[in-house]
């Protein structure tokens, strides 16, 4: 709701105003940003959101304390010295998510069947994806640009087809954490990652066993020239967020290219 308010010099804007029936008490955005994305994808209207919530997370349980899936995250938040360290580690563990995932059967619900194109990620960092745009200056001029995203998504077959694997599932899986021999075209991708090493070890508890219990918020994402990161902390924890130190960037200069100092 918002109401109508002046400016100094005549004109108005609209200012938003307080709802008396919008809860003020925080609200763990995971828990509700949950149901309404379950429900996207579930063909059974009849299910109440909190029930279907809870069934799912108990169903994904199974995932999440499998010892096997727990030292495969445990494995990426070992120790490294480079970023290209965590290339593989993220590559196994989230095929691995997305194959166990394609398993899992929820009671009363009817999610939506796995897709023909069967998404997996693979490492991409040193291979170059070529990009042709229109110059934006002539219609009839187009310009190359290329990338190397660190990790890309794209369909099974696709990947497949780039890493050379002819047959075998797993064969595929080992090899996917490897540079591929072929290039990847922008049309086959279907998301790109790039790695920053902030952390050399990642914290990850020596024992763990999760419950349906929602217990991680996401803070506002804080915006800069290079990079966008959300603050993490514990539903409940209202302390001060921690400050980051700040980027100094070098403003470009007429003719030269940007400098980044970090």
């Amino acid at each position: 709701m918002s109401v109508k308010r002046p400016l100094s010099n005549g004109q108005a804007y609209f200012a938003p105003q307080a709802n008396p029936e919008r809860p003020t008490t925080p609200v763990n955005p995971i828990s509700a940003s949950l149901p309404f994305a379950l429900e996207r994808v579930d063909n059974a209207t009849t299910v109440d959101p909190t029930v279907r919530l809870e069934k799912t997370l108990t169903a994904m349980l199974s995932i999440c304390n499998d010892t096997g899936f727990q030292g495969l995250l445990r494995e990426y938040c070992e120790e490294v010295t480079d970023e290209r360290e965590r290339y593989a580690p993220f590559v196994a563990i989230f095929n691995e998510a997305l194959r166990r995932l394609g398993t899992i059967k929820v009671s009363e619900c009817k999610y939506r069947k796995r897709d023909a194109l069967d998404i997996h990620f693979c490492r991409n960092a040193e291979k170059e994806i070529e990009g042709i745009h229109f110059s934006g200056v002539d219609v009839n001029q187009t310009v190359s640009t290329k990338r190397k995203p660190d990790i890309v998504l794209s369909a099974l077959a696709t990947l497949m087809r780039i890493y050379e694997v002819e047959e075998g599932y797993d064969n595929f899986l080992a090899a996917a954490m490897e540079q591929p021999p072929q290039n990847l075209s922008w049309h086959e991708v279907l998301g790109s990652w790039e790695f920053k090493l902030d952390k050399t070890k990642l914290d990850y508890p020596e024992e763990m066993h999760y419950g349906t219990t929602l217990q991680t918020e996401y803070g506002p994402m804080k915006l800069d020239q290079h990079s966008a990161t959300h603050e993490i902390r514990k539903v409940g924890d209202r302390s001060p967020p921690a400050k980051r130190k700040k980027k100094e960037f070098i403003q470009p200069i007429a003719g030269k290219n940007s400098a980044l100092l970090y």
